[in-house]
């Protein structure tokens, strides 16, 4: 355990306040990040989005959170991008095609961020 439960520290938030916070981010932050594709070429960056793209769509057609392990499963890649991020998320050194991942993380935020309005 790390620190009190949620619920101890936080008010209580039902599902139209997981959509409203999950449209603020993506219209907030990765709006403004996909106006900038370079920042796809730093690795980081294209594995936090392709799981950040993933829990977006979950909370606003779901309405509650996903984990960041539970996201990898619903990224919108082909399966060797999903299979390397699992190996990273693992700690295993992989490295994935540079540009290959950085478009195909690109376009998917720009898909999520065009789609969550």
């Amino acid at each position: 355990m790390f620190g009190r439960p949620p619920l101890a520290v936080l008010p209580p938030m039902g599902p139209d306040d997981v959509r409203a916070a999950a449209r603020a981010e993506l219209g907030g932050y990765w709006t403004r990040a996909v106006r900038r594709p370079s920042l796809w070429l730093d690795p980081g960056m294209a594995d936090l989005s392709l799981t950040a793209m993933a829990r977006g769509r979950h909370a606003l057609r779901t309405g509650t959170l996903l984990t960041k392990s539970d996201a990898i499963g619903q990224i919108a890649g082909p399966a060797s991008l999903i299979e390397e991020l699992r190996a990273r998320r693992r700690g295993e050194p992989v490295r994935s095609p540079r540009l290959r991942t950085a478009l195909i993380s690109w376009f998917d935020a720009w898909r999520t961020v065009r789609g969550s309005g």
